[in-house]
């Protein structure tokens, strides 16, 4: 199975649509600052669905699953495991699945693992208007929007506010404040910053379970213009 995350915009309406553990947000930059983690961040980020949480593991387990919690991580890994879903297969082997949704996970479909997607919707002039409350004296008006779209490939290792802070340099602000350049360039682009978060994951990925392992790595961004 795969999991699904996906935004649509209708107006000044945003729509987070996701069913899985990949995940979207909406970040924000305002203009007219220094460019330090103050002025950019992370309005809204979609659940997880893991099958730990408390709405998810109920359905699972009265559809006569069983849900797995991790133990602690052993000495020397920094990422978490992962909380697990436990179907067995028609060939008499066990799956453990990390997610409570997906899409075409037949078997697990049977104890409680569904495809349903939860959808947010987001009213971008009042979440513009949220962000210039939180910090005092912005204007509305100065606050751009954008969105982000990535597999947990990325995100178990990344921090979304981090994946916004090097975004939002290479849209808004040609770099400024970003990661040096890559050797003979002068400045960030859209495409420089994305892959520059796709091997900062990679890497941790190497560096976390010492060995050549990754999950799958999508990364997706687009303004928003309001």
């Amino acid at each position: 199975g795969c999991t699904a995350t996906s935004v649509l915009r209708v107006g000044n309406r945003l729509y987070h649509i996701n069913t899985g553990d990949s995940q979207s947000f909406l970040g924000y930059f305002i203009r007219g600052s220094r460019g330090d983690a103050a002025t950019t961040g992370v309005a809204f980020l979609t659940k997880e669905h893991k099958p730990h949480l408390p709405e998810e593991k109920a359905r699972i387990e009265s559809m006569g699953g069983t849900v797995m919690l991790p133990p602690p991580a052993p000495p020397g890994i920094k990422m978490a495991l992962s909380s697990r879903v436990l179907a067995l297969l028609p060939n008499g082997m066990q799956l453990g699945l990390a997610m409570s949704r997906s899409l075409g996970d037949v078997e697990a479909g049977n104890v409680g693992v569904i495809a349903t997607p939860e959808i947010t919707t987001l009213n971008l002039l009042e979440i513009r208007e949220e962000i210039a409350a939180k910090y005092a004296g912005a204007d509305p008006d100065d606050i751009d929007l954008f969105v982000v779209v990535a597999s947990d490939g990325i995100f178990d290792h990344v921090e979304p506010a981090e994946v916004a802070r090097v975004l939002a340099s290479a849209l808004f602000r040609d770099g400024d404040g970003a990661p040096p350049p890559p050797p003979g360039k002068d400045k960030w682009t859209l495409l420089m910053a994305v892959e520059n978060i796709i091997m900062t994951a990679s890497q941790r990925w190497l560096e976390n379970l010492d060995q050549a392992y990754r999950d799958d790595i999508s990364l997706a961004v687009s303004k928003v213009i309001i």
